[in-house]
């Protein structure tokens, strides 16, 4: 099934999107919004189509009612570890060994998805929520489930290295809001591939070094979500 015509037709709908290919365009999916989970989920897949159709399975049956489901998707030239990244309240979660629903559910679809395994031009799809109209307020850098950093966005682009569990990475910082790894020691950059992040909610992260990165919002009402 064509990912256009799925995400229209589904009940998370894509809207704005033109004529021109869904990659690396991103897209709010809308529901009524419930609770204030954030959440993060990338999928890496030579099978998008079926990706998609199971992720949104687990999204309507675990958040039946967020307004705010942010995806995207872009292509990963050359040789990537297909597989999925979750990434639940800002900690990374290895749904591999832990037995809960959710979790079950995602092992299940890494099983019928084949992974993990290497594939050539997969599609990284993205799912992220944010709880409620945020704007971005700065950013926090997790290894595995600790966080080591918490900042707001400096005035001018910011270089910051970390230290992974496979080298050294450089996370990049910028005036607009955005953040993106530019370096890193890890062997298929990955991380690298899927650019800047700018929207609360979303995330980067370089499974093998244990490094992720989200975006930490304030609400448009004024009330800070993050405090620096």
């Amino acid at each position: 099934m064509n990912r256009r015509s799925f995400l229209q037709k589904s009940s998370l709908i894509l809207p704005g999107l033109g004529v021109s290919t869904l990659l690396g365009i991103p897209g709010k999916l809308r529901a009524a919004q419930v609770n204030q989970e954030s959440f993060s989920l990338s999928v890496v897949t030579d099978q998008p189509d079926k990706a998609i159709s199971m992720i949104q399975v687990l999204l309507n049956r675990k958040y039946p009612g967020y307004k705010n489901i942010n995806y995207s998707e872009y292509v990963l030239h050359g040789t990537h570890v297909a597989d999925i990244v979750y990434i639940q309240d800002g900690q990374l979660i290895d749904f591999y060994r832990n037995n809960s629903p959710v979790n079950s559910v995602l092992g299940s679809i890494a099983s019928d998805l084949s992974l993990p395994r290497s594939c050539e031009n997969p599609v990284l799809c993205h799912f992220s929520i944010s709880d409620g109209m945020q704007k971005p307020r700065g950013f926090r850098v997790f290894k595995d489930d600790a966080l080591i950093l918490e900042k707001a966005f400096p005035g001018k682009t910011e270089t910051i290295i970390l230290d992974g569990k496979k080298g050294r990475l450089v996370l990049e910082a910028a005036a607009d809001h955005s953040v993106s790894f530019v370096e890193t020691s890890c062997t298929h950059k990955t991380c690298m591939t899927m650019g800047k992040i700018s929207q609360p909610g979303q995330n980067l992260v370089c499974v093998p070094n244990g490094i992720s990165v989200t975006i930490a919002g304030q609400p448009v009402s004024g009330v800070d979500s993050i405090t620096f």
